[in-house]
């Protein structure tokens, strides 16, 4: 949605022909996802998540290339965010798997925490990017969420929607965008769907 027509085709381009690269990044920060999934699923102490950084430093050193900066990247991920959230309480409930239907388009919403936290079920997306994410962007990704998890049938309040921007310590909370914001979400779909045969 915020990328320009040629970059968008780019962009279904390689989700029509994903290359092992790109599904590779995907992954990029699996380890930090999973031990912060940990950190809370197992109430450890806030020191443990920094030991698991430092696991990862010396797993690092001891490759070359980029599965040592990647590594290096999650140990630096996983130390922000002990740095930033270590105090939250979190009760973790059961991986969860949502999707919104827009214009015969299936967006797959997978959430990297789905969780209780005072006494209010919410959905969470980490956010690791060294780069500060537009507002724009949190936006649209609050809201899809948001959309998701309402046509599955979760009753949740767009603020019990969360998008975590693990680097600097800040969290969005989803808000009623109301109809523009909608409307731009099913108006990008529907450019999808036309691109798509042609991609």
């Amino acid at each position: 949605m915020t990328a320009t027509p040629a970059n968008q085709r780019k962009i279904l381009h390689d989700y029509k022909y994903p290359k092992e690269e790109g599904q590779a990044m995907a992954q990029y920060y699996k380890e930090a996802r999973d031990i912060i999934y940990s950190f809370h699923k197992n109430k450890h102490p806030k020191q443990w998540l920094r030991s698991k950084a430092e696991d990862l430093r010396k797993l690092a050193s001891g490759i070359s290339g980029g599965s040592s900066r990647r590594l290096g990247n999650n140990a630096m991920a996983i130390e922000q965010y002990a740095a930033n959230f270590p105090d939250r309480e979190m009760e973790v409930l059961q991986n969860l798997d949502v999707s919104v239907i827009n214009q015969s388009l299936r967006i797959k919403i997978t959430p990297d925490l789905h969780i209780s936290e005072g006494g209010k079920e919410k959905l969470v997306k980490l956010e690791f990017s060294k780069i500060e994410p537009t507002s724009e962007l949190t936006k649209i990704m609050c809201q899809a969420m948001y959309e998701a998890a309402a046509q599955s049938g979760r009753k949740l309040t767009p603020a019990c929607v969360l998008y975590i921007d693990v680097p600097r310590g800040l969290e969005h909370r989803g808000a009623r965008q109301g109809s523009r914001m909608k409307g731009e979400i099913e108006a990008a779909c529907k450019n999808i769907v036309s691109m798509w045969p042609s991609i």
